[in-house]
């Protein structure tokens, strides 16, 4: 019994450093936005829509062509979150 209680916080301790090594990084960046390219949500940097309007915020970009609808968030592979401007116009995006 003396041994589990030394052993036990030990195991515990180092499963925890393991899991904290093996966790994936779910923070997003805020200063991004994604485009979905037909195979996968794909980062793209901030495109300026004002995020009210009628129109979709589009963005063309020279990596993976384009026009392409942008995205606030991603959920995973899933785009989320489709950005509107209040002009129809496509942004050029690196």
């Amino acid at each position: 019994m003396k041994k589990l209680k030394f052993i036990l916080p030990g195991v515990a301790s180092a499963f925890a450093i393991a899991v904290s090594f093996a966790s994936v990084n779910l923070i997003e960046n805020p200063t991004a936005d994604y485009i979905d390219d037909g195979a996968s949500c794909k980062e793209i940097q901030e495109v300026p829509c004002s995020n009210v309007g009628a129109y979709m915020c589009e963005a063309i970009s020279s990596e993976f062509g384009g026009p392409h609808q942008v995205y606030d968030d991603r959920s995973g592979t899933q785009c989320v979150s489709p950005k509107l401007n209040d002009e129809e116009l496509i942004y050029p995006v690196d």
